[in-house]
């Protein structure tokens, strides 16, 4: 009596389960989000997240370098990112190819932060002042265009 009794509770009990799970609603993740590009000439990347320092629409041919700072929120799945910086004369002076994007199967990531660094000083991007553009591409769509301008500083300066 009691094998039948325990057999049928672990018969009934998998069904019980199951018609429970099928009467809750299935919480999908919130749509994914960008919060736009941001240019600075640094990023304090000591946590979790990137953090942009001392952001500008302005450089100088002595600055160290351009970063240009992307957050998303609730990311899934795989993707490609990609940026692609512009000279003043608009042409394309470098591209990062497309950079993999991905969270675990099945899962969600809250906040991610992603950055790229075009170098100035010491570089030969110094020799193009002017309005410069960086282009990011998230799965090959245009994601945000910004423009900067880089202006020409001489180490030497006249009386």
């Amino acid at each position: 009596m009691r094998k039948s009794k325990a057999s049928f509770i672990l018969l009934i009990l998998p069904l019980f389960i199951f018609a429970c799970s099928s009467t809750k609603q299935v919480q999908k993740k919130p749509p994914s989000k960008f919060t736009g590009v941001t240019l600075s000439k640094g990023v304090d990347d000591t946590g979790t997240i990137g953090i942009p320092l001392e952001p500008t629409t302005t450089f100088s041919t002595q600055d160290d370098e351009v970063i240009a700072h992307l957050k998303f929120e609730n990311i899934s799945g795989k993707h490609r990112l990609r940026w692609d910086w512009y000279d003043p004369n608009g042409n394309l002076y470098y591209s990062t190819g497309n950079f993999p994007v991905m969270t675990s199967r099945g899962k969600y990531v809250r906040e991610a932060t992603a950055w790229h660094r075009l170098s100035i000083q010491g570089d030969k991007a110094a020799n193009y002042p002017g309005e410069w553009e960086v282009k990011v591409y998230f799965d090959d769509e245009l994601l945000e265009s910004k423009r900067f301008v880089m202006k020409a500083i001489t180490d030497v300066q006249a009386p």
